[in-house]
């Protein structure tokens, strides 16, 4: 257990996060020659969308109220970090203007699953056969990008330890 917290913090750490939903896809310039279309990556709790950059008051109010709620000062940019944890999931804020923005979506059990069906501890097989687009990068983890974000999906002994939205940054 504190192998698969410490590889979701190490996620946490390296990147920035969130997810969205809709259904639109998005036409996105990766040099200046080439357009390639990415789709917009989607992510649901309790049947209410969480969004990249939302206001975190419109969230609450769609989801509810965090079990818990802690902040910190944020070392990475001015302002407040803080974390809401719902069940089978957390929410990472940041501070903008003195509004608080979601960044940042993990699940963190195998009772909250992708809008796909992807949950923890699924066999790595699952995630290959759920996502085909996805790449593999070194230390078992697939990423799928999309224009709004990138879904990360770390394994480990063949296992789904850590499934994260990160922001596009």
């Amino acid at each position: 257990m504190k192998k698969i917290l410490f590889l979701s913090i190490l996620l946490l750490l390296t990147s920035c996060a969130s997810v969205s939903k809709t259904n639109d896809s998005k036409a996105v310039v990766t040099d200046n020659t080439e357009t390639t279309q990415k789709q917009k990556i989607e992510f649901s709790y309790q049947g209410s969308a969480v969004n990249i950059d939302d206001d975190m008051k419109e969230v609450k109010d769609k989801i509810g109220e965090p079990k818990h709620y802690f902040e910190a000062d944020s070392c990475a940019y001015q302002g407040k970090e803080r974390v809401y944890i719902y069940g089978g999931m957390e929410i990472r804020t940041y501070e903008k203007e003195g509004e608080e923005y979601v960044f940042n979506i993990a699940l963190t059990d195998n009772l909250v699953s992708t809008k796909e069906g992807l949950k923890l501890f699924m066999s790595e097989d699952k995630v290959t056969a759920i996502y085909s687009e996805l790449e593999k990068e070194v230390g078992g983890v697939y990423i799928f990008s999309g224009y709004n974000c990138d879904l990360r999906v770390l394994t480990q002994d063949k296992k789904v330890v850590s499934i994260e939205y990160l922001k596009k940054i």
